[in-house]
Parts: structure tokens; sequence; C-alpha cells
């Protein structure tokens, strides 16, 4: 199925019916009522999460933590997609509600806790479920199963670059040739945030939130 919505894309008035399996929060094959009963239980658990992250903090270690992770998300959240109607406007509370997942699966996940560009991913998903519960867990999806990376020097950033460069060596071997002869061309740094972020800011708009 998901080689299938790959290679063909789907209809965007069905996309908030779709990304939820696409994204993990319901399994394929899930009945209504399933659904609706996971949706209800991943309701309750993420208040808990709210909840635990908005009690008094007595361990100094943990309040720097969130002061500092509250610190980058709020610089990140109001750069993020402000051209997009779903996020335009200072008193948009849709940056709230982005704020909010942000800082809460900072506190359901520590140690990935928050890094920048993390907002980038959760905006087309925020702006296609239009529900913060919802939305908190296909993030959650999202950031299991891909390779979301925090630092350039990863191992799982390396690989990444490998298959790129075999496939520049491949595709475009004229390219490939005049990195070789760069003394860092085979860093491929122009490439870094493509990896980073999924090629997210690099696919049009309608693309990106829409397929």
């Amino acid at each position: 199925m998901r080689k299938t919505i790959f290679f063909a894309g789907i209809d965007p008035s069905i996309a908030y019916e779709v990304w939820p399996f696409l994204l993990h929060l319901y399994p394929f094959d899930s009945t209504f009522e399933q659904r609706e009963q996971i949706r209800h239980n991943k309701y309750l658990h993420y208040q808990k999460i709210r909840a635990r992250r908005e009690a008094p903090i007595n361990d100094p270690e943990q309040l720097q933590f969130f002061h500092d992770v509250e610190a980058i998300i709020e610089k990140d959240v109001v750069r993020t997609d402000r051209s997009h109607p779903y996020f335009k406007g200072d008193d948009n509370p849709n940056l709230r509600i982005m704020k909010e997942i942000l800082m809460n699966y900072a506190a359901y996940c520590p140690t990935m806790g928050y890094n920048q560009g993390m907002s980038d991913l959760l905006a087309p998903i925020l702006t296609i479920i239009q529900n913060e519960s919802d939305a908190f867990w296909c993030f959650v999806g999202l950031m299991n199963r891909t390779i979301f990376i925090s630092t350039p020097t990863d191992d799982v950033m390396e690989k990444q670059l490998r298959y790129l460069r075999k496939l520049l060596l491949l595709m475009l071997p004229s390219f490939y040739e005049h990195c070789v002869k760069l003394s860092d061309g085979l860093d491929l740094l122009f490439a870094h945030r493509w990896i980073l972020l999924y090629f997210k800011r690099e696919f049009p708009e309608r693309g990106e939130f829409n397929n």
C-alpha cells in the first residue's frame, strides 16, 4: 500500500484519512470501531503526557532541559511555513498547537528532545490532520520510523550520503567527477538539508502538503 501511494500519490481530499495509516497511527487492517478505540486511547495518553510536562519540576537539570527546548521551539515555530494559510498571522492558534505538540514530544521522548527542523516535519502533518492529539501521534510515527538526524556526522547521515554518491556516479557522472576534484566535494554539504528534512523544503508546497 505504501509503495503504491509513493508512486501514485493520493487525492488531497482524503489525505487526512490516509496519513494516519501511513504514519502508523492505525493498522491497515483495522476496523472503524478499532480505529475509534485507538484514537480515544491515544487521546487519553496524550493528555497524560501533557499533564506530566506541565506538572511542577523540582529537578534542576530537567527544568533546564525544558527551558532550553522551549527556547529553540519558540524560535522555530514562528519561522515555519508562515506563508501557508494554516500558519499565517501572529495570533494564529495553530502556532500554539505546533509548539504544544513539539514540547509534548520532547517530554514523551526526552532522549530525542527537540532538534531544529522538527517543526518542518510536523507542519505538513498538522496542516493535513488538523487535530492536536492525532497530529502528535502521527508525528511520533514519523519520528520512530525515519532517520531524523541531529548532527551531520551521524552514521545514518553518512549512509544516506553514500547512496547519493552512488546515484550521482550513475546518473550524473560528470558532476560526480567535478565533486571528486574538489577537496570536500564528496561531502555533499549542499545535500545535508535535503536528508535532514526529507526534501521537505525542496518540494513545491502543493505536493508537500497534499501527497
